[in-house]
């Protein structure tokens, strides 16, 4: 794996722009203090062609997939709250009753995205955006029906791997959106060998 070096992340500074990014993805009427001023009111009809009414909650990153999880302020929670409540009506629901619970060491060997995961938080800088948008671009390929599903996980690798030697440890906001856009470029010129394993363009 890449990215043996240790560098120093500043976790306020990841922790406030990780609040700031779920603050984009709300849906709903949104509140006065919203901090995203170039956003608008969004998904006011939600389900309603059903008869249902599923307004408010959180967008997954532009995915069009609503989630209502409770994040990181109060404004926050009770936006998920609320969407959780007007859920409840709409889904039936089977109670059970929960033990313990216990987790196990995750097998690397089955999955080796969590390896990759580690290695490229290790590295940090850029690297982290590369292999976040190199997997979204995988996913699209998939779906796409250009790669096996076992593909997604070599796809990003490859990628990640490609980025090393232009990693950028201290990156502006530029050289995010730079990369993010190189990665999936780059990504999405990956050829598939006998539908098993993609490799690079033109080897």
């Amino acid at each position: 794996m890449f990215g043996s070096g240790v560098v120093a992340h500043d976790y306020s500074d990841a922790l406030s722009k990780s609040i700031l990014f779920f603050e984009g993805q709300r849906s709903d009427v949104l509140p006065q203090d919203q901090r995203m001023s170039w956003r608008d009111d969004f998904g006011l009809s939600d389900s309603w062609t059903y008869n249902t009414d599923l307004t408010g909650g959180y967008y997954d990153a532009g995915n069009n997939v609503k989630i209502h999880q409770f994040w990181h302020s109060w404004g926050s929670l009770i936006c998920a709250c609320q969407f959780c409540i007007q859920c409840l009506g709409q889904i039936e629901f089977i109670a059970l009753k929960l033990g313990s619970l216990t987790f196990k060491v995750s097998d690397n060997v089955k999955y080796p995205s969590i390896n990759l995961a580690y290695a490229a938080g290790r590295a940090g800088g850029t690297m982290t955006g590369v292999l976040s948008a190199a997997n979204e671009k995988a996913v699209e390929m998939f779906i796409d029906e250009k790669i096996s599903y076992l593909d997604i996980f070599k796809v990003v690798e490859l990628t990640c791997e490609q980025h090393q030697n232009e990693l950028v440890t201290s990156p502006s906001l530029e050289e995010i959106i730079h990369y993010d856009l190189w990665a999936r470029k780059y990504a999405a010129s990956l050829q598939i060998s006998s539908k098993k394993a993609p490799i690079p363009a033109g080897y």
